[in-house]
């Protein structure tokens, strides 16, 4: 029987993209890294089911994303095989060593080809050998597992040299089913808005159509990753997917109704939680910086603005240094077509240990540097700008060096 509301309760549990069940993984050294650590991950799921996936916004792209685009077509696939080290892109043989991978992976785990999506990660401008994949991926399919371990394994094999292995997973409810959700993701570098952003592998066990599912991906990424600004530079072979087996047994999710919304609240939060992880593990970052743009008119001005926030070097170096001013936020505002009444608008630092506000009904209140220093001691900082002129509201991700 289905319930109203959305249920906001997110429970950590241990599994990665093995938690929920129906889903395998595995990550091995295969030869690509010269340093014999892994480079080579796949994750399975039991059946054929719906699947999503965003993808880089650069040109040209990858061969891994053309090739993963194409097969997502009718909505669906089998399983995702991730290389690093090397990236598969600009070569001249990259498609054909991407359509390889998919014929290695039919070959080993049973599946067609075209329900096979591809991704990669690495250095551009070297020679990706053919060799790691003939000879790695069926020692890839037999080693894979369904528990915590075999998720981190896959996680090391996606992760940039000293970069962290990431992988999270979480449970929670819909109506009275209990569902699970999952992720390994990676990206130290190349990370900026209007993308995909990094390579993010999630798995789920709710029961939701292929095209529902596509809109709820489509429409979290835009809230989330696409809001995300490390250093401003693309990559293109960027790529977030994600995989639905229904297992859990939730009636059907197949239009935009309170299940579709308790299945969004909780992707969204899932993808929140990425962005943050994302930032907290970039060498040289010192804390995570959430622009919060409430009040607006339009949801296309809160995320411009909250994009714009969270990567404007004034902005940065003005909560970094205890000198924010607000005549910077102004100018942003009137850049990207907010700037009404300045009477209406609040500002304001927040976090953990307090608020400090700047900006509130036309007086621009002393930057007190006690309160400032307390709220800057913690390891997550809002920056709050309510515009006060409407429902819409989007928060950017960013971070202080």
């Amino acid at each position: 029987m289905r319930k109203n509301g959305v249920n906001r309760n997110l429970l950590p549990i241990a599994g990665g993209v093995c938690a929920p069940a129906g889903f395998k993984a595995n990550g091995i050294a295969s030869g690509i890294r010269a340093d014999g650590s892994k480079d080579l991950a796949l994750i399975y799921a039991e059946k054929r089911c719906p699947t999503a996936g965003v993808f880089s916004q650069c040109n040209p792209v990858g061969s891994p994303v053309k090739i993963s685009n194409k097969h997502l077509k009718n909505g669906y696939a089998h399983a995702i095989i991730i290389n690093s080290g090397i990236a598969n892109v600009f070569l001249p043989n990259g498609d054909k060593i991407a359509d390889r991978e998919c014929q290695l992976v039919e070959k080993y785990c049973c599946v067609i080809k075209e329900d096979i999506l591809v991704a990669s990660t690495g250095e551009i401008g070297l020679t990706l050998p053919i060799e790691p994949f003939e000879m790695g991926i069926k020692r890839l399919a037999e080693g894979l597992g369904v528990n915590d371990m075999n998720s981190y394994a896959a996680a090391q094999a996606i992760a940039s040299v000293g970069e962290v292995p990431k992988q999270l997973s979480f449970s929670f409810d819909i109506g009275d089913i209990s569902c699970k959700i999952g992720a390994i993701f990676k990206g130290s570098a190349r990370v900026c808005p209007n993308m995909a952003t990094t390579l993010v592998f999630l798995t789920t066990d709710v029961c939701i159509t292929p095209e529902m599912l596509q809109k709820a991906l489509s429409a979290e990424v835009k809230e989330t990753l696409n809001l995300l600004s490390i250093d401003g530079e693309p990559s293109p072979n960027d790529t977030v997917c994600i995989m639905a087996n229904g297992r859990a047994g939730n009636w059907r999710i197949d239009c935009a109704d309170t299940e579709y919304k308790k299945f969004t609240f909780a992707l969204r939060s899932v993808l929140s939680c990425i962005c943050k992880e994302l930032i907290r593990n970039t060498e040289g970052v010192t804390k995570t910086l959430c622009c919060k743009v409430s009040g607006s008119r339009s949801k296309q001005v809160s995320r411009a603005l909250a994009k714009r926030l969270a990567g404007a070097k004034n902005i940065l170096d003005g909560i970094k240094e205890k000198n924010l001013k607000v005549e910077d936020v102004f100018y942003l505002l009137a850049e990207e077509g907010a700037m009404e009444d300045a009477l209406s608008v609040r500002i304001s630092l927040q976090s953990a240990k307090g608020v400090l506000t700047l900006y509130e009904d036309g007086v621009k209140l002393p930057y007190v540097q006690s309160t400032g220093e307390e709220i800057l001691s913690a390891s997550d900082v809002w920056l709050c700008v309510d515009l006060g002129k409407g429902n819409y509201q989007s928060i950017g991700y960013g971070c202080i060096w």
